[in-house]
């Protein structure tokens, strides 16, 4: 074609058709690329934000928990679906601690019963205003000095001791059997029994849940609120438990911590509230009275609480 010869008139329009149509398939790509970038840009800030939210939260809340490494996936792990005190693979974690403790620690052969007696008649049953009765579960038993105690006040109680240790368990087992031969009048064989953990209370019908002297010393938080809420569907209307958090009472916080850092039988290293151990035992838990111990030279207390289900 030579120069000034113009196309004929429909290669001239399917030249400008071909033209169109590139034009409007180029303009489609871009789009659809913006709409890649959008819906990009959107996830990623959703997930800044969840992120950021959460850890806001922890930092707000004491009561929440971040996600941990070292908890079971297994959703029975975090909803109590069999009432067990408690579940043996937090068991295992603690188990060889407890296994290799000295006596001193695992509570056997203070031979200061009548101190301990007293401080839970003081405590418990004047303070607090109760009597325990029915089938009493134990957790963390020492040598077994409130069973005996229990036992010999009510011919009709029935006493579950569970502990971890089978130096406890044994000391408990000749303390409870030297009671059955020394008092003739009031026969405790048959009316206690003494097992390791995992136990199912719910099964035995269990009334109340005492726990003294232990709880300071559970190795995370995480096994902490496990056990709180294996406690909380127990089946008991009545909890009796001590452990450590502040002189104030925290003044309605829902509060509780284990410092991971800190040496499990030197001192304490969980600490909370009675509201926070309420949270965790679940819905209708409440504290019915609590008691504080000051101790010389630590800047927090002893707690005693009782807690009722209605």
């Amino acid at each position: 074609m030579t120069l000034g010869t113009r196309l004929p008139f429909h290669k001239i329009n399917n030249r400008r058709f071909l033209f169109t149509r590139q034009w409007i398939s180029q303009q489609r790509n871009n789009t659809s690329r913006n709409k890649i970038t959008r819906c990009r840009i959107c996830f990623a800030v959703t997930i800044i934000v969840l992120l950021v939210g959460t850890a806001l939260r922890s930092l707000i809340d004491p009561t929440f928990a971040l996600p941990s490494k070292t908890r079971s996936k297994n959703v029975n792990e975090e909803t109590p679906s069999i009432r067990l005190i408690t579940r043996a693979q937090d068991e295992a974690e603690v188990a060889g601690n407890w296994a290799n403790a000295e006596n001193h620690y695992l509570h056997v052969g203070f031979q200061l019963d009548h101190i301990f007696i007293s401080e839970w008649q003081s405590i418990v049953e004047q303070k607090g205003h109760w009597i325990l009765r029915g089938t009493i579960a134990e957790i963390g038993i020492g040598d077994g000095w409130l069973g005996a105690y229990l036992l010999q006040r009510d011919p009709a109680l029935y006493y579950i001791g569970v502990d971890i240790s089978p130096v406890s368990r044994e000391a408990t087992e000749a303390r409870l059997a030297a009671v059955d031969h020394d008092n003739n009048d009031n026969d405790v064989a048959g009316r206690y029994i003494i097992v390791a953990p995992p136990a199912d209370l719910a099964a035995r019908n269990v009334d109340a849940v005492v726990s003294l002297k232990t709880i300071q010393h559970f190795p995370s938080s995480g096994y902490a609120r496990r056990w709180f809420a294996d406690v909380g569907v127990s089946g008991a209307k009545q909890l009796v438990l001590q452990f450590c958090g502040p002189c104030d009472g925290g003044r309605g916080r829902k509060e509780l911590r284990c410092d991971q850092h800190r040496d499990g039988f030197d001192g304490a290293r969980c600490f909370m509230t009675g509201e926070g151990v309420a949270v965790e035992l679940g819905k209708g838990w409440s504290v019915a009275w609590a008691h504080f111990q000051h101790m010389k030279g630590f800047d927090y207390c002893n707690i005693w609480a009782g807690f009722v289900l209605v």
